[in-house]
């Protein structure tokens, strides 16, 4: 057995101390192995400086870092990027598999480079395992087997580093191992659906004993895969001087940098560019020292690297000015990352900027803080005017941890005007929100700290695992604890930013519990839960892109409380509603006594005067629902003027659950506009006149993939003077609504869509610049006409050798232009995704007239300057079949798209088609447009059979039909191009080839007055008779025939041309029938007949006591020639009964 003791030393990674012990071993000596391994402990402490490099230098460049710019120096590992692969594994690394099975170690496909790569499958290590295993501390492992390319230098620095990705939580780790002794430096790999930056550093030991083992591996993990790639072993040399100018305090920026400065992301830095002094630093102790010295217009720098810290940043009664702010900056955005501890607590400061920093902080520790503040990575408490800005924030979290954390925590009533902007979140996997502010009121027993004024815009969060706990919404604004809380103004805006797979709690995305928000010109991209409108009144609603994409999950909007406005937005693929009514638990909260606690903040004020009015609802599983968790119905709610358009049979515009809506006292439903298939505008008719118009619509479809209404929509102007509400001044991308708007989210002046949802390089730390506010004083295009052309008739088209792409368009604008404008327009073509044509073309003859602000439209006409073209399109070059055709025009950064479906047809099969029948022998005749010198192969097969194989499509091509069982086949031709690619059609026929006769003896019927034969056979004898009593004595056969007296020989005869098999039932009293009673004949002539063998088999025996037997021949080519099918019933000692016969030949 093994005694371990783990050892944790000051610093992110724990150690173990092994002793292989024999099994049998007496308590007290093991007690005092026990001890002995303390004492072990204790001096591998003490030496702990010698054996390992400092904290620094052992420390992880983090799961999730950007991979240093390369060094130049050798990759020492062989097969690092686990290409090599012999007998299912890598050659230089060994299979470790302490416990489990072998299995959980793979070969996998999915690789970062190359065509491999190593994958660690948690369950395949623990199927079929030792129960105990899943409760063990196990791993597996790949380890490095010490074959370098080099021989490393003891004493010198090195980094062990690996690319790596997950699904689920495989714990997975990097490390090195210093044995005999167990000493080790590993790093813990936070979960990542993408490929993964992480690495080790240590030095080399001196000691000839020591071994150094490099392992990747997943540790005492339930569940999940990691896969790993491209490893490196390098050494790390001596960095030389950063900057050429010796850093001192107090420098002036034009002394240090060449203005104005860019980083090294090539983004201007304006607070570097116009600081008034600049302080360099390159420690925590550096920065605290600068931050103590800050005046008013200084800009403090992080050089770049890792600022390891036990204690929070703290900025405290530090006061900057509007004009000249305090800044903390990286020198390169996302270049200083923040470990450890190294929280930045703001307090009592005013006008404090931080810029650039990567915070991936394991831990906080704020000093007076507790709850979910205590861990965040920024806290701004009483600060006025702060900024956090460009800020990477990755926090090291457990995996579903249920005590909150938020990463940024805002509070404190005598702040205010604080912006949070242009930062990504992401990799959230503990409960806590990314920004919270003020979530902490109600435990203040009603005192009134909430900030007034956060700015949250341009942000990216993504990438929140689905843990689905309540207090994980993306962002929290403000608390519900307590009565006051859902009347403060907050007056927060959130806008600009993108949600992308931020599921975390999958119920809300945003929680918002106080009044006066708005949340504005977002998007919520495949994000499960809703934007909810908690506890608070008169929040805004406007302008946002609720994009599901299908995933469950995903909503729109949940109401509550007074008088909020929810109007411009975009709901599309969603599969949870897209607008909730929620049913509240108290009418209003200033109806109880100031300070008083409702259930631990668990009430829902009552809906009121609520507005849900011109947006635009696209494919949604569920565009309304009346959510039952209350009593209190919505009262004096409006639903006006929205476009619902299902696009399918399953997404009804009010679904079967929620109809009851549409009678709803509460609720108002006027002028929204209705499209799609009948039987999804189903109940519509029993809401009362004018709530629901049916409409035919065209959709323009974009770039992004959003739908808008084109020219003669009936959406266009259809709101009456009267019934506009005052307050939709502007659409969805701010378009100024005229008097008469138009109905959903969109005004149609005569544009494209001119910007859409957001772009993740609209946001984030490295986005350019503010995203840009809507003006029409650019040009726009739009395409007027795209065709094929030679084409057939039809949708899809279908194209044949070489056809033009004919396109014609306008530019279209407003405002001022130069009295001779030159433009141009950059055309790109794609077929199925790839790219064959791109072309900037001129457009000529634009002046100020034509591009004067009354030019736009004219009677929904289009007007500008034109421009026009042909593009021939080989569709030799494509595989037979279907295919979609994108065409992108921009101008200026403006773009439209317009798309085509078409279908290729360069191969046609003439014959055999769908309507022939194949005997004997068939022909297959080929049309073919394609080159001679295009074909590479040929290959033609009838359902898997290859008939033919050669480089030429044949004229004619003869096959044997006999070859195949009758019935529809399937003709195949495939045609290999030298291009790569495979022109392949198919088609179907039918092959007869044989004839079949069954026949069941059916005696004679009366059929109108008449006696109807219904025999099969040609001839017969005329003894026999038919016996149709007692169907149960024979198995069910109710229908037979029987000889006579039995004294001479009788028979049966029919027509059967090439016979090949004949099968006839037999019922006989006796046990075994005799062959000599029955006698199978062939003849070609009806004069010579020619005796076939036959097999019996038994069937039966029925309890009267009657055998049934099946008499079988098959002709083996006896039968070619034959005509006549003969049966003959000899003269026998026993009855014979003749039932079913069936015959089938060539025809």
């Amino acid at each position: 057995m093994n005694i371990s003791l783990p050892l944790q030393f000051p610093h992110p990674y724990p150690f173990l101390i092994s002793l292989p012990l024999p099994h049998q071993l007496p308590l007290s000596v093991a007690r005092r192995l026990i001890q002995l391994c303390g004492l072990v402990a204790i001096l591998v402490m003490a030496f702990a400086p010698v054996l390992l490099t400092s904290q620094a230098q052992a420390a992880a460049a983090a799961a999730g870092a950007e991979a240093p710019v390369d060094s130049g120096e050798a990759n020492l590992l062989t097969n690092p990027g686990f290409e090599d692969v012999v007998n299912n594994d890598f050659p230089g690394w060994t299979r470790y598999v302490p416990m489990g099975n072998r299995n959980g170690l793979q070969i996998s496909t999915d690789a970062r480079s190359g065509k491999y790569s190593a994958l660690v499958d948690v369950a395949a290590a623990l199927k079929d395992s030792d129960s105990s295993v899943a409760r063990l501390d196990w791993s597996q492992r790949l380890r490095y087997n010490m074959d370098l390319q080099v021989k490393p230098v003891p004493g010198e620095k090195y980094r062990f580093s690996v690319y790596y990705k997950t699904e689920g939580n495989p714990k997975g780790r990097l490390g090195v191992e210093r044995r005999p002794h167990m000493t080790n430096v590993y790093l813990n790999l936070a979960p990542s659906p993408d490929w993964q930056y992480a690495a080790v550093e240590f030095e080399w030991p001196d000691a000839a004993d020591w071994n150094l083992v490099f392992g990747l591996w997943a540790w005492e993990a339930r569940e999940g895969k990691i896969w790993f790639d491209d490893a490196r072993l390098e050494q790390v040399l001596p960095e030389t001087e950063k900057a050429p100018v010796e850093r001192v305090r107090w420098q002036d920026p034009a002394a240090v940098f060449s203005l104005p400065y860019t980083d090294a992301s090539g983004l201007s830095r304006p607070y570097i560019n116009q600081a008034k002094r600049l302080t360099f630093v390159q420690s925590l102790s550096e920065l605290t020292a600068a931050i103590a010295a800050a005046m008013p217009g200084d800009t403090i720098i992080l050089e770049d690297g890792e600022y390891y810290g036990y204690t929070s940043v703290i900025i405290e009664g530090k006061h900057g000015t509007e004009e000249r702010p305090i800044v903390i900056a990286a020198k390169n955005i996302g270049q200083a990352v923040m470990r450890g501890s190294a929280q930045f607590i703001i307090k009592n400061s005013s006008y404090i900027v931080v810029e650039g920093l990567d915070f991936r902080l394991s831990s906080g520790g704020a000093p007076g803080y507790s709850g979910r503040r205590e861990n965040s990575a920024v806290i701004l408490h009483d600060a006025l005017g702060a900024r956090i800005t460009r800020n990477r924030f990755a926090l090291e979290e457990e995996y579903g941890g249920t005590s909150l954390r938020d990463w940024i925590n805002v509070d404190g009533s005598r702040g205010g005007y604080n912006r949070i902007d242009h930062n990504l979140f992401e990799n959230k996997v503990h409960n806590g929100s990314y920004i919270a502010v003020n979530a902490d009121l109600g435990r203040n027993q009603g005192i009134d700290t909430t900030p007034r004024h956060t700015r949250i815009d341009h942000n990216h969060f993504r990438h929140m695992a689905p843990l689905g706990i309540n207090g994980m919404e993306v962002i929290r604004l403000g608390s519900s604890g307590y009565r006051d809380m859902a009347h403060i103004e907050a007056h927060t805006i959130v806008e600009y930013n993108l949600f992308e797979q931020a599921d975390g709690e999958k119920s809300e995305i945003i929680s918002i519990k106080d009044s006066g928000n708005i949340i504005r010109y977002n998007t919520f991209l495949e994000t499960a839960g809703s934007v909810v409108l908690r506890f608070g009144h008169h929040n805004s609603i406007y302008g946002n892109y609720f994009l599901g994409k299908g995933k469950p999950g995903t909503g729109g909007v949940r109401i509550y409380g007074f008088r909020q406005q929810i109007f411009n937005n975009y709901f599309a693929d969603l599969a949870g509603p897209a607008i909730i009514f929620g049913r509240g638990s108290i009418e209003d909260p200033y109806a109880l006594p100031k300070g008083e606690l409702y259930y631990s903040g668990a009430e829902y004020v009552q809906m009121d005067e609520v507005e849900v009015v011109m947006n635009t609802f696209i494919n949604n599983n569920a565009n309304f629902d009346l959510r039952g968790d209350w009593p209190l119905e919505p009262r004096r709610t409006t639903v006006a003027h929205n476009l619902l358009v299902a696009g399918n049979n399953y997404n009804h515009i009010i679904g079967s659950s929620y109809r009851n809506l549409l009678s709803h006292d509460g609720i108002r439903w006027v002028g929204n506009m209705v499209s799609g298939p009948v039987n999804t505008l189903l109940g519509l008719s029993s809401s009362s006149e004018g709530s629901f118009i049916p409409v035919d619509l065209e959709l323009m479809r974009s770039l992004d993939d959003i739908y808008y209404p084109v020219a003669g929509s009936p959406t266009i102007d259809a709101i009456e003077v009267g019934d506009a509400y005052g307050y939709v001044t502007r659409d969805i991308e701010g378009k100024l609504r005229d008097e008469h708007p138009d109905v959903g989210a969109f005004e149609y002046q005569g544009f494209p869509l001119v910007q859409g949802p957001l772009s993740p390089a609209e946001v984030g730390p490295f986005c350019p610049d503010e995203r840009r506010e809507l003006t029409f004083a650019e040009p726009l295009v739009t395409i007027t006409s795209l065709q094929f052309t030679p084409h057939t008739s039809g949708t899809p088209v279908v194209l044949s050798g070489t056809s033009l792409l004919q396109l014609a368009g306008v530019v279209l604008g407003a405002g001022e232009a130069d009295e001779k404008t030159s433009l141009s327009v950059d055309v790109t073509v794609s077929i199925d995704g790839a790219e064959f044509f791109s072309e900037r073309v001129a457009v000529a003859g634009l002046t100020a007239d034509t591009f004067a602000a009354d030019a736009g439209f004219a009677d929904g006409g289009f007007a500008g300057p034109g421009f026009s073209l042909e593009i021939p399109i080989n569709t030799t070059n494509l595989d037979e079949g279907e295919h979609s055709l994108r065409l992108v025009a921009e101008v200026n950064g403006r773009r439209t798209l317009r798309e085509l479906m078409f279908s290729v047809q360069n191969i046609e099969i003439m014959t055999p088609g769908a309507r022939n029948v194949v005997t004997g022998k068939g022909i297959i005749t080929i049309k073919s447009l394609l080159p001679a010198a295009e074909i590479r192969r040929v290959h033609i097969s009838i359902d898997d059979q290859l008939i033919f194989q050669g480089e030429v499509i044949p004229d004619k091509l003869e096959f044997d039909s006999l070859s195949f069982s009758d019935g529809r086949r399937q003709l195949t031709v495939e045609v290999e191009r030298h291009s790569g690619g495979i022109s392949r059609i198919s088609g179907n026929f039918k092959v007869e080839n044989l004839w079949q006769t069954v026949d069941e003896l059916l005696p004679p019927m009366q059929f109108f007055g008449q006696l109807l034969d219904r025999a099969q056979t040609s001839s017969r004898s005329d003894g026999w008779v038919y016996a149709t009593e007692a169907a149960d004595d024979f198995l069910g056969d109710d229908s037979r025939l029987t000889v006579g007296d039995g004294s001479t020989p009788q028979f049966l005869e029919w027509e059967a041309p090439n016979l090949l098999k004949a099968a006839v039932t037999v019922y006989s009293q006796e046990p075994l029938i005799s062959p000599q009673a029955i006698e199978f004949a062939l003849s070609p002539d009806g004069v010579t007949y020619k005796t076939i063998e036959f097999s019996i088999s038994s069937v039966g025996r029925s309890s009267a006591g009657w055998n049934k037997y099946l008499l079988t021949a098959e002709t083996q080519g006896q039968g070619q020639d034959s005509k006549l099918f003969r049966l003959t019933i000899n003269p026998h000692g026993g009855e014979i009964q003749i039932g079913l016969v069936e015959l089938t030949g060539l025809r």
